[in-house]
């Protein structure tokens, strides 16, 4: 007795599509003429995968990390981006399954052609190695913040913390130059380290930057910002912002914002703005390697005798 061998439907990924509904509700269906026997349940023909972007679940692992940092997960400056890289590896794992998200729909069993077989688990590798890259910079960032919450303050040296995420130990003794912008001018303090040690300082250094800000924009202290900086902010809303580049970040309070600073310093100059929707201050400027080269408490200082900064 000889059986038929099974007929299969070969699909094309040129016959899928994605689509974004006006409630966000993201959607893959298949295009090419084909023979349906049931539908998913609340949408139409050949729609064989349905995703709410904002329902997608965060991990438990990230979930943890973010509490032992004393924040909310889903606040973390980095989740708008990483949860896209997952929605993006989800459309890709439901494309290369397609056959088999089929199966209940079409009257025949379907299958890939090699070729796109191939292309289509490639893409899904790919899709995944970006996430998992992306949750890893995460993780580390946050466990970076919880240990910096942790670590106790050294009892030595208390005059010398220069922010609320920094302590640099000068060994050669600090120069001070003057340069000179088009509109926006400013003192850059230059700060000559051989050594940055990060570690975490008290809450009333951070009150005291927070009270330099608030004199420095009560006086108007002149500020030397990035070019273009002035009309770049005023798109934004009001924050704490690290701007490296052509980039604008927000960030969750001043803290966060100086340690990121200071790390994406390694690769490229940043600074820490604190904008009202007014005026805006920098509060610090980070060169190579991380060094602390200009710091709004001590801009104050130069233009206003000791005490008379208010």
């Amino acid at each position: 007795m000889t059986t038929t061998p099974v007929k299969h439907k070969i699909l094309s990924r040129v016959d899928i599509r994605k689509h974004a509904d006006r409630s966000g509700v993201v959607t893959l269906q298949y295009t090419a003429r084909a023979t349906y026997v049931a539908q998913l349940y609340g949408y139409g023909p050949g729609v064989f995968f349905a995703l709410v972007p904002s329902e997608v679940p965060i991990s438990e692992e990230i979930e943890q990390a973010a509490a032992e940092a004393g924040m909310i997960a889903s606040d973390h400056p980095n989740m708008p981006s990483f949860k896209r890289l997952v929605v993006d590896a989800l459309l890709a794992d439901a494309t290369l399954n397609a056959p088999v998200l089929l199966a209940d729909l079409l009257d025949a069993p379907a299958r890939w052609m090699s070729a796109d077989q191939h292309e289509l688990e490639r893409r899904h590798e790919r899709a995944m190695v970006a996430v998992r890259i992306a949750m890893r910079d995460m993780l580390d960032d946050m466990r970076r913040r919880a240990l910096l919450q942790r670590r106790p303050a050294p009892a030595s040296e208390p005059a010398r913390r220069l922010s609320p995420v920094t302590v640099v130990d000068v060994i050669e003794e600090e120069v001070e130059t003057e340069t000179a912008d088009d509109d926006d001018v400013i003192d850059a303090e230059i700060v000559n380290a051989s050594t940055v040690s990060v570690v975490p300082v008290s809450s009333t250094v951070v009150a005291k930057i927070a009270d330099a800000i608030a004199k420095a924009r009560k006086s108007e202290l002149q500020q030397r910002l990035p070019g273009g900086a002035r009309r770049h902010l005023m798109k934004l809303p009001a924050g704490t912002y690290v701007i490296a580049g052509d980039r604008y970040e927000p960030r969750v309070d001043l803290p966060s914002a100086m340690a990121d600073a200071q790390e994406i310093a390694h690769r490229k100059e940043s600074v820490v703005v604190d904008w009202d929707g007014e005026y805006p201050i920098v509060v610090r400027r980070y060169g190579a390697g991380g060094r602390v080269v200009y710091r709004v408490e001590a801009a104050l200082k130069r233009v206003a005798p000791e005490g008379d900064a208010s």
